[in-house]
């Protein structure tokens, strides 16, 4: 988030405060800024593109609570990730495809699952906002 920041790219949590987690509702960080509507999110992109902004928006999109991975579980493939990922000399490039075979195989496929949910729900959403700025 605070990269994000420093690059001037807006963060909008879709319908909610709190920054979600990859598999996860609620990373513990907060956004501050929320939007409730594609049509909201079609004025921000309006008045945007209007008053030249060249930077992107970020809308958060919680993955949806009946598609959630459980907040602990995750934790805890997670610190033993990162602890194998040393032991390992994994680093850079090659942690994120690493961690996400450690979560995939510890957790019998329930992230992929909740992956696979998440992409379909954010393709959604995206229709959704596309449609709205059309219509702008």
């Amino acid at each position: 988030l605070e990269r994000l920041e420093t690059w001037h790219v807006p963060v909008y949590g879709w319908k909610t405060n709190d920054f979600p987690g990859f598999w996860i509702k609620d990373s513990g960080f907060d956004i501050g800024e929320k939007v409730e509507s594609v049509e909201e999110v079609a004025e921000i992109y309006k008045f945007r593109k209007t008053n030249d902004f060249s930077e992107s928006v970020l809308i958060a999109n919680p993955i949806k609570k009946e598609d959630e991975f459980d907040p602990q579980l995750e934790q805890k493939i997670l610190e033993k990730g990162m602890k194998l990922a040393k032991e390992q000399n994994i680093s850079g490039k090659a942690v994120t495809p690493f961690l996400l075979g450690l979560m995939h195989s510890e957790s019998q496929g329930k992230s992929l699952k909740a992956n696979v949910a998440l992409v379909k729900s954010n393709a959604q959403l995206a229709a959704q906002i596309a449609v709205a700025i059309s219509k702008k």
